[in-house]
């Protein structure tokens, strides 16, 4: 009987581990801030590109699953501002990822490039800032930091 309440207890604890490294939650407001992968479990590199332009070319990306490679123009201090491009990638590594940029879309000097897991309906990008808590395609985290990097277009 011991060894049947030990089994469990691991079983349990193994559970609670899994979840608690599927997603992040903000200690300040309880708040899932994304979907956790460890270090190398996902990567984006991508350099500046100057000049006017209707695509981002990302050099790599490591995706843990299927995913999405969003382009934001950026707002104040850095964060997210109007999702400018996307495209969808599969799980593991990709090179030479083209995102198109949305036509006529007035683009900022740097703009910011985020990986989002696609864990809704396959295909169909589902990521609402303001519904964070019912969007299933959010983006990933490592060591608590959104995988994202700012890149300069120089317009």
């Amino acid at each position: 009987m011991r060894k049947l309440i030990k089994i469990a207890a691991v079983l349990a604890a193994a559970a609670a581990l899994i979840a608690l490294t599927v997603f992040s939650f903000r200690a300040d407001s309880g708040k899932m801030l994304g979907v956790v992968v460890a270090e190398g479990g996902a990567i984006i590199e991508v350099v500046d590109q100057p000049g006017e332009r209707e695509s981002i070319l990302v050099d790599r990306v490591v995706a843990p699953d299927d995913s999405w490679v969003v382009v934001h123009n950026t707002a104040e201090e850095g964060m997210p501002g109007p999702k400018v491009g996307i495209t969808r990638v599969g799980k593991g590594e990709s090179r030479d990822v083209a995102v198109e940029l949305e036509p006529g879309v007035e683009l900022t000097p740097d703009l910011l490039v985020v990986m989002h897991a696609d864990r809704g309906v396959r295909d169909r990008f589902e990521f609402d800032m303001e519904y964070f808590d019912k969007s299933p395609d959010k983006p990933y985290f490592i060591d608590g930091m959104k995988l994202a990097k700012t890149i300069t277009i120089n317009q």
